[in-house]
């Protein structure tokens, strides 16, 4: 009888343990402890050199959501809705990066 109630707790605690690795999956562990926050979210690079015609990548790592990029000098450097920057002539852009409410910034030379 008490092996059959050992079971028992057993098999409820492995369904529990179950349930949580399946809804944990579904969630951002950040969402629920916001210290590690800052640690999660980043951009790839905070500067890069490119050569005029020359092409790098600027995204944000550990997001979901959809950034939005834009250049502060299109004349410098161009980035598309991709995060794709292209050097168009030699000078200094930034391009931003907006997730949500979150702002990051990739300064850019193009040489």
């Amino acid at each position: 009888m008490k092996l059959n109630r050992l079971y028992k707790k057993i098999g409820i605690m492995i369904v529990i343990f179950i349930l949580i690795n399946i809804l944990g999956k579904q969630t951002r562990f950040y969402q629920y402890y916001p210290a590690f926050e800052s640690f999660s979210k980043r951009l790839n690079c905070t500067s890069m050199e490119l050569k005029v015609g020359e092409k790098s990548k600027v995204a944000v790592l550990h997001v979901n959501n959809k950034a939005t990029y834009q250049s502060s000098n299109f004349r410098v450097a161009y980035v598309n809705q991709n995060g794709v920057v292209w050097g168009v002539q030699k000078g200094k852009a930034v391009i931003i990066v907006k997730v949500g409410e979150d702002k990051y910034q990739c300064k850019v030379t193009v040489k």
